[in-house]
């Protein structure tokens, strides 16, 4: 059962602010010379 990738969505307003600060964090890691999808993810 917990093989499978669930997706969730919180509404239209919900989701574009969590894309907004996701954004914000992955810039941030690249600028500081981190893999951004390595740290996000781990």
């Amino acid at each position: 059962m917990l093989d499978k990738t669930m997706v969730f969505s919180l509404g239209g307003d919900k989701d574009d602010e969590i894309k907004r600060a996701l954004l914000i964090v992955y810039n941030a890691l690249r600028k500081q010379g981190y893999n951004p999808l390595n740290q996000i993810v781990g």
